[in-house]
Protein backbone atom coordinates (compact mmCIF):
# COMPACT_ATOMS: atom_id res chain seq x y z
CA UNK A 1 0.00 0.00 0.00
CA UNK A 2 1.52 3.30 -1.07
CA UNK A 3 1.70 6.36 1.12
CA UNK A 4 -0.15 8.43 -1.49
CA UNK A 5 -3.19 6.14 -1.21
CA UNK A 6 -3.70 7.20 2.37
CA UNK A 7 -2.49 10.81 2.16
CA UNK A 8 -5.87 12.22 3.08
CA UNK A 9 -6.06 10.02 6.16
CA UNK A 10 -2.64 11.02 7.35
CA UNK A 11 -3.05 14.79 6.90
CA UNK A 12 -0.43 17.16 8.09
CA UNK A 13 -0.08 15.20 11.32
CA UNK A 14 3.56 16.07 11.90
CA UNK A 15 2.72 19.75 12.41
CA UNK A 16 0.72 19.33 15.61
CA UNK A 17 3.66 18.85 17.98
CA UNK A 18 4.88 21.92 19.77
CA UNK A 19 8.06 22.14 21.79
CA UNK A 20 8.77 24.02 24.97
CA UNK A 21 11.41 26.71 25.02
CA UNK A 22 14.35 26.27 27.33
CA UNK A 23 13.97 28.84 30.12
CA UNK A 24 15.90 29.90 33.20
CA UNK A 25 14.90 29.10 36.78
CA UNK A 26 12.22 31.15 38.53
CA UNK A 27 12.87 31.65 42.27
CA UNK A 28 10.12 31.44 44.89
CA UNK A 29 9.13 34.60 46.81
CA UNK A 30 9.40 32.89 50.19
CA UNK A 31 12.22 30.34 49.91
CA UNK A 32 15.14 29.37 47.67
CA UNK A 33 13.14 26.87 45.62
CA UNK A 34 13.49 27.45 41.86
CA UNK A 35 11.07 26.29 39.15
CA UNK A 36 11.24 26.40 35.38
CA UNK A 37 8.31 28.77 34.95
CA UNK A 38 6.35 31.40 36.86
CA UNK A 39 3.31 29.12 36.73
CA UNK A 40 5.27 26.36 38.47
CA UNK A 41 6.51 28.85 41.07
CA UNK A 42 2.95 29.95 41.82
CA UNK A 43 1.94 26.29 42.13
CA UNK A 44 4.85 25.73 44.55
CA UNK A 45 3.81 28.76 46.62
CA UNK A 46 0.24 27.45 46.78
CA UNK A 47 1.16 23.85 47.65
CA UNK A 48 4.12 24.45 50.00
CA UNK A 49 3.47 27.89 51.48
CA UNK A 50 -0.34 27.64 51.33
CA UNK A 51 -0.77 31.00 49.59
CA UNK A 52 -2.80 31.20 46.39
CA UNK A 53 -0.88 34.06 44.78
CA UNK A 54 -2.95 33.97 41.60
CA UNK A 55 -6.12 34.38 43.63
CA UNK A 56 -4.44 37.23 45.53
CA UNK A 57 -3.82 39.02 42.22
CA UNK A 58 -7.43 38.53 41.15
CA UNK A 59 -9.02 39.48 44.47
CA UNK A 60 -7.04 42.71 44.77
CA UNK A 61 -7.19 43.59 41.05
CA UNK A 62 -3.39 43.82 40.95
CA UNK A 63 -2.45 45.01 37.48
CA UNK A 64 0.97 44.83 35.89
CA UNK A 65 2.78 47.75 37.52
CA UNK A 66 1.24 47.02 40.93
CA UNK A 67 2.31 43.40 40.58
CA UNK A 68 5.92 44.44 39.82
CA UNK A 69 6.05 46.63 42.92
CA UNK A 70 4.51 43.92 45.13
CA UNK A 71 6.99 41.23 43.97
CA UNK A 72 9.99 43.52 44.49
CA UNK A 73 8.67 44.64 47.90
CA UNK A 74 8.24 41.03 49.11
CA UNK A 75 11.67 40.04 47.83
CA UNK A 76 13.41 43.13 49.28
CA UNK A 77 11.79 42.89 52.72
CA UNK A 78 11.74 39.09 52.81
CA UNK A 79 8.11 39.31 53.81
CA UNK A 80 6.88 36.14 55.58
CA UNK A 81 4.12 34.37 53.72
CA UNK A 82 1.77 34.72 56.70
CA UNK A 83 2.10 38.52 56.55
CA UNK A 84 1.24 39.02 52.88
CA UNK A 85 -2.48 39.54 53.45
CA UNK A 86 -1.72 42.19 56.11
CA UNK A 87 0.43 44.31 53.78
CA UNK A 88 -0.60 47.90 53.03
CA UNK A 89 -0.87 47.47 49.28
CA UNK A 90 -1.64 51.14 48.60
CA UNK A 91 1.53 52.29 50.37
CA UNK A 92 3.58 49.83 48.32
CA UNK A 93 1.99 50.98 45.06
CA UNK A 94 2.63 54.64 45.94
CA UNK A 95 6.41 54.19 46.22
CA UNK A 96 8.22 54.04 42.86
CA UNK A 97 11.36 52.60 44.40
CA UNK A 98 9.68 49.19 44.24
CA UNK A 99 10.02 49.30 40.46
CA UNK A 100 13.69 48.36 40.99
CA UNK A 101 14.15 44.58 40.56
CA UNK A 102 15.71 42.72 43.50
CA UNK A 103 16.78 39.78 41.32
CA UNK A 104 18.34 40.52 37.95
CA UNK A 105 16.25 39.12 35.10
CA UNK A 106 13.56 38.04 37.60
CA UNK A 107 11.25 35.75 35.61
CA UNK A 108 8.36 36.47 37.96
CA UNK A 109 8.43 40.08 36.73
CA UNK A 110 7.89 38.84 33.20
CA UNK A 111 4.64 37.09 34.06
CA UNK A 112 1.57 38.42 32.25
CA UNK A 113 -0.76 39.31 35.13
CA UNK A 114 -2.98 41.31 32.80
CA UNK A 115 -4.03 38.03 31.20
CA UNK A 116 -5.16 36.77 34.62
CA UNK A 117 -7.24 39.90 35.17
CA UNK A 118 -8.71 39.70 31.69
CA UNK A 119 -10.10 36.29 32.50
CA UNK A 120 -11.93 37.62 35.55
CA UNK A 121 -13.77 40.37 33.69
CA UNK A 122 -15.27 40.77 30.27
CA UNK A 123 -13.69 42.83 27.55
CA UNK A 124 -16.48 45.40 27.82
CA UNK A 125 -15.57 46.01 31.46
CA UNK A 126 -12.09 47.12 30.48
CA UNK A 127 -11.67 50.88 30.36
CA UNK A 128 -8.45 52.15 28.83
CA UNK A 129 -9.05 55.49 30.53
CA UNK A 130 -8.57 53.77 33.91
CA UNK A 131 -4.86 53.76 33.16
CA UNK A 132 -3.64 57.33 33.12
CA UNK A 133 -0.75 58.50 31.00
CA UNK A 134 1.71 58.27 33.88
CA UNK A 135 0.75 54.65 34.62
CA UNK A 136 1.19 53.66 30.99
CA UNK A 137 4.57 55.37 30.83
CA UNK A 138 5.74 53.56 33.97
CA UNK A 139 4.62 50.22 32.54
CA UNK A 140 6.42 50.94 29.28
CA UNK A 141 9.60 52.01 31.10
CA UNK A 142 9.64 48.79 33.14
CA UNK A 143 9.15 46.66 30.05
CA UNK A 144 11.96 48.43 28.20
CA UNK A 145 14.29 48.13 31.20
CA UNK A 146 13.60 44.40 31.51
CA UNK A 147 14.30 43.90 27.82
CA UNK A 148 17.61 45.80 28.06
CA UNK A 149 18.69 43.83 31.14
CA UNK A 150 17.84 40.52 29.46
CA UNK A 151 19.79 41.47 26.33
CA UNK A 152 22.82 42.60 28.36
CA UNK A 153 22.76 39.39 30.40
CA UNK A 154 22.60 37.23 27.27
CA UNK A 155 25.53 39.06 25.66
CA UNK A 156 27.63 38.72 28.82
CA UNK A 157 26.84 35.01 29.04
CA UNK A 158 27.81 34.36 25.41
CA UNK A 159 31.03 36.35 25.87
CA UNK A 160 31.93 34.41 29.04
CA UNK A 161 31.30 31.09 27.30
CA UNK A 162 33.53 32.01 24.38
CA UNK A 163 36.33 33.14 26.70
CA UNK A 164 36.06 29.91 28.71
CA UNK A 165 36.18 27.75 25.60
CA UNK A 166 39.26 29.57 24.31
CA UNK A 167 41.12 29.12 27.59
CA UNK A 168 40.30 25.42 27.79
CA UNK A 169 41.37 24.84 24.19
CA UNK A 170 44.64 26.72 24.73
CA UNK A 171 45.47 24.55 27.72
CA UNK A 172 44.41 21.14 26.48
CA UNK A 173 44.14 20.87 22.71
CA UNK A 174 46.95 19.96 20.38
CA UNK A 175 46.36 22.93 18.07
CA UNK A 176 45.96 26.05 20.26
CA UNK A 177 45.85 28.38 17.26
CA UNK A 178 42.62 26.82 16.00
CA UNK A 179 39.84 29.42 16.51
CA UNK A 180 36.84 28.47 18.64
CA UNK A 181 33.40 28.32 17.11
CA UNK A 182 31.28 31.14 18.47
CA UNK A 183 28.33 30.16 20.63
CA UNK A 184 25.00 31.23 19.16
CA UNK A 185 21.45 31.30 20.50
CA UNK A 186 20.45 28.78 17.84
CA UNK A 187 22.55 25.99 19.33
CA UNK A 188 20.66 23.05 20.84
CA UNK A 189 21.20 24.33 24.38
CA UNK A 190 18.21 22.52 25.84
CA UNK A 191 19.29 19.12 24.56
CA UNK A 192 22.98 19.45 25.39
CA UNK A 193 22.25 21.21 28.66
CA UNK A 194 20.35 18.19 29.94
CA UNK A 195 23.48 16.07 29.47
CA UNK A 196 25.54 18.41 31.65
CA UNK A 197 23.80 17.16 34.80
CA UNK A 198 25.54 14.31 36.65
CA UNK A 199 22.27 12.46 37.24
CA UNK A 200 21.77 11.38 33.64
CA UNK A 201 25.33 10.05 33.45
CA UNK A 202 24.91 8.20 36.73
CA UNK A 203 21.77 6.56 35.35
CA UNK A 204 23.53 5.50 32.14
CA UNK A 205 26.67 4.22 33.89
CA UNK A 206 24.57 2.18 36.33
CA UNK A 207 22.69 0.63 33.41
CA UNK A 208 24.71 -2.60 33.36
CA UNK A 209 23.12 -3.92 30.18
CA UNK A 210 24.23 -0.81 28.30
CA UNK A 211 27.65 -0.23 29.86
CA UNK A 212 28.75 -3.86 30.00
CA UNK A 213 27.72 -4.47 26.38
CA UNK A 214 30.23 -1.81 25.28
CA UNK A 215 32.86 -2.95 27.79
CA UNK A 216 32.58 -6.62 26.78
CA UNK A 217 32.78 -5.78 23.08
CA UNK A 218 35.80 -3.48 23.46
CA UNK A 219 37.73 -5.74 25.83
CA UNK A 220 36.98 -8.97 23.95
CA UNK A 221 37.96 -7.73 20.49
CA UNK A 222 41.66 -6.77 20.75
CA UNK A 223 42.24 -7.07 17.00
CA UNK A 224 39.87 -4.14 16.46
CA UNK A 225 41.12 -1.84 19.25
CA UNK A 226 44.79 -2.70 19.80
CA UNK A 227 46.87 0.08 18.19
CA UNK A 228 43.76 1.73 16.72
CA UNK A 229 42.84 5.39 16.60
CA UNK A 230 39.36 5.70 18.13
CA UNK A 231 36.76 8.48 18.02
CA UNK A 232 34.21 8.46 20.87
CA UNK A 233 31.20 10.60 19.87
CA UNK A 234 29.16 12.06 22.72
CA UNK A 235 31.76 10.76 25.16
CA UNK A 236 29.99 11.96 28.33
CA UNK A 237 32.10 10.92 31.31
CA UNK A 238 34.60 9.30 28.87
CA UNK A 239 33.84 5.72 29.96
CA UNK A 240 33.99 4.35 26.39
CA UNK A 241 37.19 6.31 25.75
CA UNK A 242 38.81 4.74 28.82
CA UNK A 243 37.57 1.26 27.83
CA UNK A 244 39.18 1.78 24.41
CA UNK A 245 42.47 3.04 25.84
CA UNK A 246 42.65 0.15 28.29
CA UNK A 247 41.99 -2.25 25.38
CA UNK A 248 45.16 -0.95 23.69
CA UNK A 249 43.98 1.90 21.46
CA UNK A 250 46.90 4.06 20.28
CA UNK A 251 44.95 7.29 20.55
CA UNK A 252 41.39 8.11 21.61
CA UNK A 253 39.58 11.37 20.95
CA UNK A 254 36.39 11.87 22.96
CA UNK A 255 34.12 14.72 21.91
CA UNK A 256 31.07 16.13 23.69
CA UNK A 257 29.23 19.42 23.26
CA UNK A 258 27.72 19.45 26.76
CA UNK A 259 29.47 20.84 29.84
CA UNK A 260 30.21 17.31 31.05
CA UNK A 261 33.25 17.40 28.73
CA UNK A 262 35.10 19.38 31.41
CA UNK A 263 34.45 16.64 33.98
CA UNK A 264 35.59 14.09 31.40
CA UNK A 265 38.93 15.93 31.11
CA UNK A 266 39.35 15.69 34.89
CA UNK A 267 38.37 12.01 34.88
CA UNK A 268 40.94 11.20 32.20
CA UNK A 269 43.69 12.97 34.17
CA UNK A 270 42.55 11.35 37.42
CA UNK A 271 43.03 7.93 35.81
CA UNK A 272 46.42 8.93 34.29
CA UNK A 273 45.22 8.39 30.72
CA UNK A 274 45.92 11.88 29.33
CA UNK A 275 48.72 10.52 27.14
CA UNK A 276 46.31 8.33 25.17
CA UNK A 277 42.97 10.16 25.51
CA UNK A 278 42.14 13.70 24.43
CA UNK A 279 38.73 15.17 25.31
CA UNK A 280 37.36 17.93 23.07
CA UNK A 281 34.54 20.24 24.18
CA UNK A 282 32.58 21.04 21.04
CA UNK A 283 30.45 19.65 18.26
CA UNK A 284 31.78 16.59 16.49
CA UNK A 285 30.83 18.16 13.16
CA UNK A 286 33.24 21.03 13.88
CA UNK A 287 36.36 18.91 14.48
CA UNK A 288 39.39 19.93 12.43
CA UNK A 289 41.51 16.78 12.26
CA UNK A 290 44.52 15.87 10.15
CA UNK A 291 44.10 12.10 10.49
CA UNK A 292 41.12 9.79 10.23
CA UNK A 293 40.04 7.10 12.65
CA UNK A 294 40.07 3.31 12.55
CA UNK A 295 37.08 3.00 14.87
CA UNK A 296 34.10 5.15 15.84
CA UNK A 297 32.25 4.22 19.02
CA UNK A 298 29.17 5.99 20.31
CA UNK A 299 26.24 5.37 22.61
CA UNK A 300 23.83 7.44 20.54
CA UNK A 301 20.54 5.59 21.00
CA UNK A 302 17.41 7.27 22.38
CA UNK A 303 13.94 6.12 23.35
CA UNK A 304 12.35 4.15 20.50
CA UNK A 305 15.95 4.15 19.16
CA UNK A 306 15.65 7.47 17.30
CA UNK A 307 14.17 9.95 19.79
CA UNK A 308 16.76 12.63 20.71
CA UNK A 309 19.47 10.39 19.28
CA UNK A 310 22.83 11.52 17.95
CA UNK A 311 22.69 9.22 14.96
CA UNK A 312 22.89 12.12 12.50
CA UNK A 313 26.19 13.15 14.09
CA UNK A 314 27.51 9.58 14.03
CA UNK A 315 26.73 9.28 10.31
CA UNK A 316 28.41 12.63 9.61
CA UNK A 317 31.54 11.46 11.43
CA UNK A 318 31.44 8.14 9.56
CA UNK A 319 31.43 9.99 6.23
CA UNK A 320 34.11 12.55 7.17
CA UNK A 321 36.40 11.03 9.82
CA UNK A 322 36.42 7.24 9.33
CA UNK A 323 39.28 5.58 7.43
CA UNK A 324 38.50 3.32 4.50
CA UNK A 325 38.00 -0.12 6.00
CA UNK A 326 37.21 1.36 9.41
CA UNK A 327 34.16 0.46 11.51
CA UNK A 328 31.36 2.16 13.43
CA UNK A 329 30.09 0.48 16.62
CA UNK A 330 27.42 -0.55 17.21
CA UNK A 331 27.14 -1.32 13.51
CA UNK A 332 23.56 -2.60 13.26
CA UNK A 333 20.27 -1.83 15.01
CA UNK A 334 16.57 -2.50 14.59
CA UNK A 335 13.19 -1.42 15.97
CA UNK A 336 10.70 -4.08 17.08
CA UNK A 337 6.95 -3.92 17.76
CA UNK A 338 4.75 -5.95 20.10
CA UNK A 339 1.11 -5.94 21.20
CA UNK A 340 0.38 -5.49 24.90
CA UNK A 341 -2.43 -5.31 27.45
CA UNK A 342 -1.68 -4.23 31.02
CA UNK A 343 -5.10 -3.65 32.59
CA UNK A 344 -3.73 -1.82 35.64
CA UNK A 345 -1.50 0.46 33.57
CA UNK A 346 -4.37 1.28 31.19
CA UNK A 347 -6.63 2.00 34.14
CA UNK A 348 -4.07 4.23 35.90
CA UNK A 349 -3.11 6.20 32.79
CA UNK A 350 -6.31 6.28 30.71
CA UNK A 351 -9.46 5.27 32.61
CA UNK A 352 -8.34 7.37 35.59
CA UNK A 353 -9.47 10.58 33.85
CA UNK A 354 -13.09 9.39 33.66
CA UNK A 355 -13.55 9.88 37.39
CA UNK A 356 -11.18 12.18 39.29
CA UNK A 357 -12.61 12.69 42.77
CA UNK A 358 -16.07 12.46 41.26
CA UNK A 359 -15.35 14.75 38.29
CA UNK A 360 -14.97 13.85 34.61
CA UNK A 361 -11.70 14.96 32.99
CA UNK A 362 -11.83 12.96 29.78
CA UNK A 363 -10.35 15.86 27.78
CA UNK A 364 -7.02 15.09 29.49
CA UNK A 365 -6.89 11.75 27.70
CA UNK A 366 -5.95 13.46 24.44
CA UNK A 367 -2.53 14.36 25.82
CA UNK A 368 -2.02 10.91 27.32
CA UNK A 369 -2.84 9.21 24.04
CA UNK A 370 -0.70 11.53 21.94
CA UNK A 371 2.47 11.20 24.03
CA UNK A 372 4.00 7.70 24.14
CA UNK A 373 4.79 6.46 27.63
CA UNK A 374 8.33 5.39 28.55
CA UNK A 375 7.79 2.46 30.87
CA UNK A 376 9.25 -0.92 31.83
CA UNK A 377 6.71 -3.38 30.40
CA UNK A 378 6.17 -6.74 32.05
CA UNK A 379 6.70 -9.62 29.64
CA UNK A 380 3.58 -11.44 30.88
CA UNK A 381 1.44 -8.62 29.46
CA UNK A 382 2.72 -9.15 25.91
CA UNK A 383 -0.04 -10.49 23.62
CA UNK A 384 1.75 -10.91 20.27
CA UNK A 385 4.95 -12.10 18.69
CA UNK A 386 7.65 -9.52 18.08
CA UNK A 387 7.84 -7.96 14.61
CA UNK A 388 10.93 -6.28 13.21
CA UNK A 389 9.66 -2.94 11.95
CA UNK A 390 12.92 -1.67 10.43
CA UNK A 391 16.66 -2.25 10.64
CA UNK A 392 19.65 -0.01 9.96
CA UNK A 393 23.19 -0.88 8.90
CA UNK A 394 25.25 2.00 10.27
CA UNK A 395 27.95 1.46 7.66
CA UNK A 396 25.42 2.15 4.89
CA UNK A 397 22.37 4.07 6.13
CA UNK A 398 21.92 7.79 5.40
CA UNK A 399 20.00 10.41 7.38
CA UNK A 400 17.07 10.50 4.93
CA UNK A 401 16.38 6.81 5.69
CA UNK A 402 15.87 7.62 9.39
CA UNK A 403 12.39 8.82 8.43
CA UNK A 404 10.40 5.78 7.36
CA UNK A 405 7.02 4.36 6.41
CA UNK A 406 6.80 0.64 7.22
CA UNK A 407 4.04 -1.99 7.24
CA UNK A 408 3.90 -4.62 9.96
CA UNK A 409 1.96 -7.73 10.94
CA UNK A 410 1.19 -8.68 14.52
CA UNK A 411 0.52 -12.35 15.26
CA UNK A 412 -1.33 -12.78 18.53
CA UNK A 413 -0.30 -15.41 21.08
CA UNK A 414 -3.28 -15.15 23.47
CA UNK A 415 -7.00 -14.42 23.61
CA UNK A 416 -8.18 -11.18 25.15
CA UNK A 417 -7.47 -7.48 24.56
CA UNK A 418 -4.68 -5.42 23.03
CA UNK A 419 -4.66 -1.89 24.49
CA UNK A 420 -1.24 -0.70 23.37
CA UNK A 421 1.69 -1.26 21.04
CA UNK A 422 5.16 -1.54 22.52
CA UNK A 423 8.30 -0.41 20.72
CA UNK A 424 11.85 -1.41 21.64
CA UNK A 425 15.22 -1.76 19.89
CA UNK A 426 18.21 -4.05 19.56
CA UNK A 427 21.79 -3.19 18.62
CA UNK A 428 24.64 -5.40 17.38
CA UNK A 429 28.43 -5.17 17.55
CA UNK A 430 29.50 -7.76 15.00
CA UNK A 431 31.37 -6.11 12.11
CA UNK A 432 34.88 -7.70 11.86
CA UNK A 433 34.54 -8.86 15.46
CA UNK A 434 35.94 -12.04 16.98
CA UNK A 435 33.42 -11.84 19.81
CA UNK A 436 30.10 -10.35 18.61
CA UNK A 437 27.88 -8.67 21.18
CA UNK A 438 24.15 -8.02 21.05
CA UNK A 439 22.14 -5.73 23.31
CA UNK A 440 18.35 -5.70 23.57
CA UNK A 441 15.83 -3.43 25.28
CA UNK A 442 13.10 -6.06 24.91
CA UNK A 443 10.59 -6.54 27.76
CA UNK A 444 11.79 -10.15 27.81
CA UNK A 445 15.32 -9.04 28.73
CA UNK A 446 16.79 -7.28 31.76
CA UNK A 447 15.45 -3.68 31.96
CA UNK A 448 17.59 -0.79 30.75
CA UNK A 449 17.31 2.97 31.23
CA UNK A 450 15.67 3.11 27.78
CA UNK A 451 12.80 0.93 29.12
CA UNK A 452 10.16 0.44 26.37
CA UNK A 453 7.95 2.87 24.45
CA UNK A 454 4.21 2.35 24.98
CA UNK A 455 1.73 3.62 22.37
CA UNK A 456 -1.72 3.51 24.00
CA UNK A 457 -4.65 2.80 21.66
CA UNK A 458 -7.79 4.93 21.93
CA UNK A 459 -9.83 1.87 21.02
CA UNK A 460 -8.54 -1.42 22.52
CA UNK A 461 -8.82 -4.44 20.20
CA UNK A 462 -10.32 -7.81 21.04
CA UNK A 463 -7.89 -10.48 19.85
CA UNK A 464 -7.68 -14.25 19.43
CA UNK A 465 -4.58 -16.41 19.56
CA UNK A 466 -3.31 -17.17 16.05
CA UNK A 467 -5.06 -14.18 14.43
CA UNK A 468 -3.04 -11.49 12.71
CA UNK A 469 -3.42 -7.71 12.41
CA UNK A 470 -1.99 -5.69 9.54
CA UNK A 471 -0.63 -2.28 10.39
CA UNK A 472 1.55 0.55 9.26
CA UNK A 473 3.82 2.93 11.17
CA UNK A 474 5.13 6.24 9.81
CA UNK A 475 7.96 7.95 11.67
CA UNK A 476 9.10 11.47 10.79
CA UNK A 477 11.15 14.20 12.38
CA UNK A 478 9.15 16.94 14.02
CA UNK A 479 9.35 20.08 11.87
CA UNK A 480 9.98 22.37 14.85
CA UNK A 481 12.40 20.14 16.78
CA UNK A 482 14.53 17.79 14.70
CA UNK A 483 15.32 15.64 17.75
CA UNK A 484 11.60 14.96 18.35
CA UNK A 485 9.50 12.41 16.45
CA UNK A 486 6.03 12.47 14.93
CA UNK A 487 4.55 8.98 14.62
CA UNK A 488 1.37 7.76 12.93
CA UNK A 489 -0.05 4.24 13.37
CA UNK A 490 -2.72 2.67 11.15
CA UNK A 491 -4.49 -0.73 11.31
CA UNK A 492 -6.13 -2.25 8.21
CA UNK A 493 -8.80 -4.83 7.55
CA UNK A 494 -7.78 -8.30 6.39
CA UNK A 495 -8.10 -7.28 2.75
CA UNK A 496 -5.66 -4.39 3.28
CA UNK A 497 -8.17 -1.97 1.77
CA UNK A 498 -9.84 -0.06 4.58
CA UNK A 499 -8.32 1.67 7.58
CA UNK A 500 -10.00 0.41 10.75
CA UNK A 501 -7.89 2.43 13.18
CA UNK A 502 -5.58 5.44 13.03
CA UNK A 503 -3.78 7.41 15.70
CA UNK A 504 -1.04 10.06 15.83
CA UNK A 505 1.68 10.47 18.45
CA UNK A 506 4.47 12.90 19.22
CA UNK A 507 7.66 12.19 21.15
CA UNK A 508 9.06 15.52 22.32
Amino acid sequence: MSSTDEAEDEGEWCDFADTNDNIKNCVCLFCSHASLTAENTFFHIKEIHKLDFINLIKANHIDFYKYVKLVNYIRSNKTPVDSVHQLSFDLIYADDKWFQPVIEDDLLLQYDVDEILSKTRSFTDFNLNSLNELDLKKKLDITEERACLAEEFLLRTIDDLNKCRKEINLMLLENPSQPCKTVTENDSNGYFGSYAHFGIHEEMLKDKVRTEAYKDFIYNNPKIFSGAKVLDIGCGTSILSMFSAKAGARQVVGVDYSEVAYQAMDIVRENHMENSIMIVKGKAEDLNLDEKFDVIVSEWMGYFLLFESMLDTVLYCRDHYLKEGGCVYPNKCNIQLLGMHDADLYKNKIVYWDDVYGFKMSSMKKNVFEEPLIEVVRSDFIVSKSYELINFDLMKVNTAQLEFDQCFILEFISDGIMSALVGYFNVEFNNQSETPIQMSTSPFDFPTHWKQTVFFLKEPFFIKSGDTLNGRLICKRNKKDFRALDIAIFFYDKNLKDIIFKQYYVMS
